[in-house]
Protein backbone atom coordinates (compact mmCIF):
# COMPACT_ATOMS: atom_id res chain seq x y z
CA UNK A 1 0.00 0.00 0.00
CA UNK A 2 1.57 3.27 -1.04
CA UNK A 3 1.26 6.15 1.85
CA UNK A 4 -0.38 8.91 0.96
CA UNK A 5 2.13 11.33 2.56
CA UNK A 6 5.18 10.34 1.39
CA UNK A 7 4.19 7.88 -1.19
CA UNK A 8 6.28 4.69 0.08
CA UNK A 9 5.26 1.06 -0.52
CA UNK A 10 4.19 -0.32 2.56
CA UNK A 11 3.63 -4.43 2.86
CA UNK A 12 -0.50 -5.09 2.82
CA UNK A 13 -2.25 -5.00 6.16
CA UNK A 14 0.67 -2.11 7.56
CA UNK A 15 -0.89 0.52 10.37
CA UNK A 16 1.76 3.06 9.97
CA UNK A 17 4.24 3.63 7.40
CA UNK A 18 7.10 2.87 7.65
CA UNK A 19 9.19 6.01 6.22
CA UNK A 20 6.91 8.38 7.63
CA UNK A 21 4.89 7.08 10.25
CA UNK A 22 1.48 8.56 9.03
CA UNK A 23 -1.78 6.34 9.97
CA UNK A 24 -2.47 4.07 6.20
CA UNK A 25 -6.36 3.71 5.51
CA UNK A 26 -7.63 0.45 6.28
CA UNK A 27 -8.53 -2.02 2.97
CA UNK A 28 -11.90 -4.05 3.45
CA UNK A 29 -11.98 -7.46 2.67
CA UNK A 30 -15.13 -7.53 1.41
CA UNK A 31 -15.06 -4.64 -1.56
CA UNK A 32 -11.51 -3.19 -0.88
CA UNK A 33 -12.29 0.37 -0.12
CA UNK A 34 -9.77 2.13 1.76
CA UNK A 35 -11.44 3.67 5.37
CA UNK A 36 -9.67 5.76 8.07
CA UNK A 37 -7.68 4.18 9.76
CA UNK A 38 -9.01 3.05 13.19
CA UNK A 39 -12.87 2.12 11.63
CA UNK A 40 -14.42 -0.77 12.45
CA UNK A 41 -16.73 -1.01 9.54
CA UNK A 42 -16.49 -0.39 5.99
CA UNK A 43 -17.69 2.82 4.92
CA UNK A 44 -18.99 1.58 1.40
CA UNK A 45 -20.61 -2.28 2.53
CA UNK A 46 -20.29 -2.05 5.96
CA UNK A 47 -18.30 -5.50 6.27
CA UNK A 48 -16.78 -5.56 9.99
CA UNK A 49 -12.62 -4.28 9.52
CA UNK A 50 -11.65 -5.90 12.86
CA UNK A 51 -11.91 -9.19 14.65
CA UNK A 52 -13.30 -6.78 17.84
CA UNK A 53 -15.71 -5.08 15.62
CA UNK A 54 -17.43 -9.01 14.27
CA UNK A 55 -18.02 -9.63 18.01
CA UNK A 56 -19.91 -6.46 18.38
CA UNK A 57 -22.36 -7.39 15.67
CA UNK A 58 -24.97 -9.24 18.41
CA UNK A 59 -25.67 -12.95 18.54
CA UNK A 60 -27.64 -12.68 14.85
CA UNK A 61 -24.84 -11.18 13.14
CA UNK A 62 -26.41 -7.94 13.13
CA UNK A 63 -25.25 -4.84 14.71
CA UNK A 64 -27.10 -3.91 17.78
CA UNK A 65 -29.18 -7.30 17.04
CA UNK A 66 -31.32 -8.76 20.15
CA UNK A 67 -31.50 -12.68 20.78
CA UNK A 68 -34.80 -14.16 19.66
CA UNK A 69 -37.37 -14.20 22.65
CA UNK A 70 -37.63 -17.90 24.15
CA UNK A 71 -40.83 -19.06 24.23
CA UNK A 72 -42.94 -17.70 27.38
CA UNK A 73 -41.19 -14.93 28.19
CA UNK A 74 -41.98 -11.33 27.68
CA UNK A 75 -40.60 -9.41 24.70
CA UNK A 76 -39.14 -6.94 27.82
CA UNK A 77 -37.40 -9.73 29.39
CA UNK A 78 -35.78 -10.93 26.00
CA UNK A 79 -34.53 -7.22 25.33
CA UNK A 80 -32.94 -7.46 29.07
CA UNK A 81 -31.37 -10.43 28.16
Amino acid sequence: MLCPTCGDDNRDGAKFCNNCGTPLPVRCPGCGTDNRPGAKFCNDCGTALTTAAATDRGPQGERGGLAAPEAGSSELEARLI
